[in-house]
């Protein structure tokens, strides 16, 4: 079994334990507030746009390059029962459009959002290969392609819910639930991963070089972080209607690996203060659930030279669902 095959195999294991410890959590909820329809079948289809992108800036002139792959939006299916639950993005159709600026994209995005009533996590695993320069447009005339680069990411983010009695992420974010009341809840926890992201050549090619002035270029980056904090989380209850912001700022530190083209590799510490957001808006009744919401994650993978690296990433969802 290979690295990223046993990686996977670890955190599918993940998802079905915490979904399956699901019931053992269910008698502490507050009946006042949250309503639960864990003994319903839910159906649900979603729209979800991925956010991926590798950001270089130089650090004297402030100019950026955002490298994405191409990807646009997926549509995927689901559904959940008792302490069961999946949701498989199916396809994409868009997958091949603007093949000749953009490239092929090959790739496996998963993100979870695994919440019981005091214990909350978001897990990812990301590996992407082919990405184009998305503000090409500021260094050349000519699509801007790298085909070689890839992208490897795992890991998550782990906290304690203090109100998980009156507050339930789940009425906002996995269909299972729903809020009655407003309620908010402080969060606390750590987050941990691995961000990884290589090329064979490097990450400014020679159209772009002259104009971006990295002197000192990287073939890869790399690095393994874990972080600490703690945050808020508050869903607002008007009628059917719910509003959900979670903020968990945390500090991070990490061990950085930089491969170079011309120099020697370079292997540094570093830290950093990051927030993770997400939130939810929609419409929750005892049949029907429609919402629009959000993850998002920037990770800065340090400075070396004249060059400061950022790998960022999170969703775009809508879902619609039907219980039964």
């Amino acid at each position: 079994m290979g690295r990223l095959q046993f990686q996977l195999f670890l955190f599918l294991v993940l998802i079905l334990s915490a979904q399956s410890s699901y019931a053992l959590n269910e008698t502490k909820r507050d009946s006042s507030f949250i309503k639960s329809y864990r003994d319903l079948l839910i159906l649900k289809a979603s729209l979800v746009s991925k956010n991926n992108q590798v950001i270089l800036e130089n650090n004297q002139t402030k100019e950026q390059l955002r490298y994405k792959p191409n990807e646009w939006f997926r549509l995927g299916l689901g559904f959940n029962y008792k302490w069961m639950g999946l949701s498989l993005n199916l396809f994409n159709p868009l997958k091949k459009v603007n093949t000749h600026e953009r490239g092929i994209t090959k790739g496996l995005d998963i993100q979870s959002n695994i919440y019981l009533r005091k214990i909350g996590m978001d897990l990812f695993v990301h590996s992407y290969r082919s990405y184009y320069l998305s503000n090409r447009t500021a260094y050349s005339n000519s699509p801007v392609i790298l085909e070689d680069m890839a992208t490897f990411a795992f890991g998550g983010d782990f906290f304690y819910i203090f109100n998980g009695e009156e507050f339930s992420f789940r009425a906002s974010f996995n269909q299972t639930e729903k809020q009655l009341k407003s309620a908010g809840t402080w969060l606390a926890g750590f987050k941990t991963g691995v961000y990884i992201i290589n090329t064979d050549s490097g990450l400014v090619p020679a159209p772009v070089d002259i104009k971006f002035n990295d002197d000192f270029e990287a073939k890869s980056v790399g690095t393994v972080s874990f972080g600490v904090g703690g945050g808020y989380a508050y869903t607002k209850v008007v009628e059917k209607m719910f509003y959900t912001l979670s903020c968990f700022p945390n500090l991070t530190i990490e061990g950085l690996n930089y491969d170079m083209v011309d120099y020697p590799t370079k292997v540094i510490g570093d830290s950093f203060f990051h927030v993770q957001w997400k939130g939810a808006i929609g419409y929750n009744s005892n049949d029907h659930y429609l919402a629009l919401f959000f993850v998002n994650e920037s990770i800065p993978l340090g400075s070396y030279f004249n060059t400061s690296y950022k790998y960022r990433f999170g969703n775009l969802k809508i879902t619609a669902a039907k219980r039964f």
